[in-house]
């Protein structure tokens, strides 16, 4: 609970008898309990709504090669759709916008270090413009009213599953299809963790900080339905599969159990006294020794075990038990080493008590999805290539009137509408007034304009 918020325990002192309600929006059963009592609430009624939300497919994808061109392959299936890229740092936001750009990409950069009248432009921007993609930090979000953003994507992950499901939640609040893409590695859990380390928090918040982050991570490269998972970590029961996410659609191949891969790299972790980092370990389980240190290690029993697994395999496996917290990296800041932080994990995982399910065979050749989106193939669903020329024009048509107006595209139609539209060609006032989402007023106002873009395309 934020402690800022821990005075409004003395309302019940100040207003005795005076009704308190508290609400929020992402909070799991701890932070609600820790609410209940810092708000010193008696016997209160407590109503937790469903965290599912049906339209927004979820999907999550290891960091691989270079960052920005994912991100630019990414946001280019997804052609003409508003979004929003969230980045760690600053720099990371003008980075991604220039790249996007680039690309040919309408895109902004926000952050807390441009001048309060250049975000609130670029918010403005944001808020009437079709097709903008928004590259960002967190200080970007909070009061964002756009319900028609499409996707967000995460380029640097966050520290906790309450962050992610905030902000991936701002995709999609028409209730229309939406998507949340999480590009993560073991380099973001590490600056997460470092962030935590370092700062004035209490020890007791510090422990709560770090099992959050690495619980993130551990969702991320976890082979359950996303959706089911985000539920079940807020509280939910009795959950199913939403059928949509990565994992339902089987993009990331059959899980696979890496228990065995999963002992052997502990092993060479302990074997080589818990001081060697992770390219080391991998030389070591291939029966690579690459200078005469490795070579001192070459006569222990671990040396050369991983010998037809492939190193990015391997890569794999470490990074998955860096999540589950079965290892963890230590020694100097210029020279991590992996170490076993919790002794009776790793002996549960030697027992085969405790396994490590992957996404996909880690000594397979990993394929990268393309990254098709789901949701300009459904708002393309059943239209004809005449129809997606009419509705390109429409959606023009849309950005100019709102511009004129001063109001956000969605005000005068959703997409749906004029998908709709596309493939109903409504002749005049009474016909378009049948089309769904659209009224009487918007009817009388904007017939003669859609008529005439029609018959244009005709």
């Amino acid at each position: 609970f934020r402690p800022d918020y821990r005075a409004l325990g003395r309302l019940k002192d100040l207003f005795p008898g005076v009704p308190r309600l508290a609400v929020t929006a992402t909070a799991d059963t701890r932070t609600r309990e820790d609410i209940l009592e810092q708000l010193d609430l008696t016997k209160p009624v407590v109503h937790v709504a469903s965290f599912d939300r049906p339209n927004l497919a979820l999907a999550a994808e290891p960091k691989e090669g270079n960052r920005a061109q994912r991100v630019v392959s990414l946001v280019k299936a997804r052609p003409g759709l508003s979004g929003i890229v969230y980045a760690a740092t600053r720099n990371a936001t003008e980075d991604l916008a220039e790249a996007l750009e680039r690309a040919g990409i309408s895109s902004l950069a926000y952050h807390a270090g441009l001048d309060a009248d250049v975000r609130a432009e670029r918010q403005r921007r944001f808020l009437l413009e079709d097709g903008l993609v928004m590259c960002a930090t967190v200080a970007f979000g909070m009061g964002v009213d756009k319900p028609d953003v499409r996707f967000v994507i995460h380029a640097d992950p966050p520290k906790t599953m309450e962050a992610y499901w905030q902000e991936v939640g701002r995709a999609g609040r028409d209730g229309e299809p939406a998507e949340g893409v999480a590009l993560y590695g073991p380099a973001d859990m590490r600056r997460s963790l470092s962030w935590t380390y370092e700062s004035d928090a209490p020890e007791a918040v510090k422990r709560v900080q770090i099992t959050k982050t690495r619980q993130l991570f551990a969702f991320f490269d976890g082979d359950d339905c996303r959706r089911a998972a985000v539920r079940r970590y807020f509280g939910e029961e009795g959950v199913e599969a939403c059928g949509a996410c990565d994992i339902c659609r089987g993009e990331s191949g059959d899980p696979y159990d890496a228990t065995r891969w999963a002992q052997m790299a502990v092993s060479a972790v302990l074997r080589c006294g818990q001081k060697i980092g992770r390219g080391r370990l991998i030389n070591h389980l291939l029966g690579q020794a690459k200078d005469s240190f490795d070579e001192e290690l070459s006569t222990q029993s671990t040396y050369g075990i991983g010998k037809n697994m492939p190193k990015q395999g391997w890569s794999r496996v470490f990074d998955a038990l860096l999540y589950d917290g079965v290892l963890a990296e230590g020694g100097e800041m210029n020279r991590p080493a992996m170490i076993v932080p919790d002794a009776e994990a790793a002996r549960a995982l030697f027992r085969g008590e405790r396994t490590l399910m992957l996404r996909a065979d880690p000594a397979a050749t990993r394929k990268r999805s393309k990254g098709k989106s789901r949701v300009a193939a459904q708002a393309l669903a059943d239209m004809s290539e005449r129809d997606q020329a009419l509705f390109d024009n429409l959606r023009i048509w849309r950005t100019e009137t709102a511009k004129t107006r001063g109001v956000p595209p969605y005000v005068i139609f959703h997409d749906r509408t004029l998908a709709e539209i596309a493939r109903e060609r409504p002749n005049g006032a009474d016909e378009l007034r049948l089309i769904s989402g659209v009224g009487e007023k918007k009817a009388q106002r904007y017939a003669e304009d859609v008529s005439r873009i029609i018959s244009e395309a005709a």
